[in-house]
């Protein structure tokens, strides 16, 4: 299930006695850069049309001129933040735990 479907899913369920009010600006802003990083601004292989959609609506009530410029900043910034991590920081720094009740998949 991609990020974009989560956080629709999610407003809907935070704005259930009206969930056809649009995120404030400051929460469109914070979705927006979550939807960029995590499908690599769009260009990642997992990318779906749902978060081209998505990315154009919070982009329009965040008041976003330039998606690329922004996608930039916020590579640029986690660039910033990966310099600093030691090799094993950086292999694992993603890693999830998963488990499982049987061996079998």
């Amino acid at each position: 299930r991609h990020l974009s479907m989560g956080i629709h899913d999610y407003y809907h369920r935070a704005h259930f006695p009206n969930p056809r009010s649009p995120p404030s600006y400051e929460v469109a802003g914070m979705l927006l850069c979550a939807i960029l990083s995590d499908t690599l601004n769009l260009q990642g292989p997992t990318t779906t049309e749902w978060d081209r959609l998505m990315v154009a609506v919070l982009s329009e009530i965040a008041q976003v001129k330039d998606i690329q410029l922004l996608a930039s900043q916020q590579f640029k910034a986690k660039s910033k933040e990966l310099a600093g991590l030691s090799a094993h920081g950086l292999v694992n720094g993603d890693q999830k735990n998963f488990s499982f009740k049987t061996d079998l998949f």
